[in-house]
């Protein structure tokens, strides 16, 4: 089972102050970290809602930005398990997990 989660770094701060969205991808208890490349300050960040707050001025382009990637990924990695499931007998499993993050890095930035 794979989960994706969109969350601001807390362990990397840019000099002017922002930090970068970055989207986690969890497969089978491995964790893959993709950058977004937006940058927002951590006031401006709702962790509820995993989105820019509208003090932020660019909001809404922004939002959009992470939701297109979202979507994205979650379209990516749904055919991907699809193709998988036709894949599963011609592979073993190691080789697959490897496949699957080669086929997420190529295709979800």
């Amino acid at each position: 089972m794979y989960s994706i989660k969109i969350f601001l770094r807390k362990d990397h701060l840019n000099q002017d102050g922002t930090r970068a969205v970055t989207l986690r991808f969890i497969n089978n208890r491995k964790k893959r970290y993709y950058s977004l490349r937006i940058y927002v300050f951590e006031k401006d960040w709702s962790f509820s809602q995993q989105r820019v707050k509208k003090t932020d001025k660019e909001h809404a382009r922004k939002n959009k930005l992470i939701t297109k990637f979202e979507n994205k990924a979650k379209n990516i990695i749904d055919s991907f398990f699809l193709y998988r499931a036709n894949m599963y007998l011609k592979l073993n499993m190691n080789s697959l997990l490897n496949y699957s993050y080669l086929f997420i890095e190529n295709y979800i930035l």
